[in-house]
């Protein structure tokens, strides 16, 4: 019984240290997937800024050719 004993125990140290290193990882991987979305989110940027100022110009061109008519 005290031999079970003891071999329960170290199985449940052996799975805690198991569960801390996965915790871990799981908060690495977290702090990646954010880090990721922020990049994402800059390179996105640029191009939505692009395309906010095809569409001005698209306008101004407009406006210019109902001017003219």
């Amino acid at each position: 019984m005290a031999n079970r004993l003891q071999t329960k125990q170290k199985e449940l140290e052996s799975l805690q240290k198991e569960l801390t290193i996965s915790k871990q990882t799981i908060e690495n991987l977290e702090a990646d997937v954010k880090l990721n979305q922020k990049l994402i989110q800059r390179t996105n940027q640029p191009q939505s800024y692009m395309i906010a100022d095809i569409e001005r110009a698209e306008k101004e061109l407009d406006f210019a050719n109902r001017k003219i008519k």
